[in-house]
């Protein structure tokens, strides 16, 4: 397709744009990837009488697309795997745990970190050396934490 012809057929596919959608909702689940494809398509192909009837050219190539065309091959939709849901039976234990996370969200900035950094199985000591806050300061807020999470799941 030359400049003069891609400009035209540009041009002609801005200003209906919408109208295609409209039309590949009914051809396709996800009508805009189909729209898009589609253009891509008649860009690479470069028919050299399109701007004759754009109209009739793209909504052929779009149903050839998504029946047996390249886009019907590539798009693929896939369900993600279910997970199984255990229920719990002891609606005790449901409630603690999260009033725990919920505590744990609404721990401050500092502690919270703490916590995070410790439950990642970094050593506090280590972290005391690198970020120069004393350990004794890490270790009381991982303390001052484990006994309000003991004191929320306490039933």
């Amino acid at each position: 397709m030359n400049s003069e012809a891609r400009r035209a057929f540009d041009a002609w596919f801005a200003e209906e744009y919408l109208n295609l959608v409209e039309s590949a909702r009914g051809m396709h689940r996800d009508p805009f990837d189909l729209v898009h494809h589609t253009y891509a398509a008649s860009v690479k192909a470069a028919p050299v009488r399109i701007m004759d009837n754009p109209a009739g050219y793209f909504h052929t190539a779009m149903w050839m697309q998504a029946t047996r065309g390249s886009f019907k091959d590539l798009y693929v939709l896939r369900d993600a795997p279910r997970k199984e849901i255990v229920a719990e039976s002891n609606i005790g234990w449901q409630i603690a745990r999260e009033e725990a996370m919920l505590l744990t969200h609404h721990l401050r900035w500092f502690d919270r970190q703490v916590l995070k950094l410790y439950l990642e199985g970094y050593n506090l000591r280590s972290v005391s050396r690198e970020s120069g806050i004393p350990h004794t300061t890490l270790y009381q807020s991982l303390h001052r934490t484990r006994k309000k999470l003991r004191n929320a799941l306490s039933i």
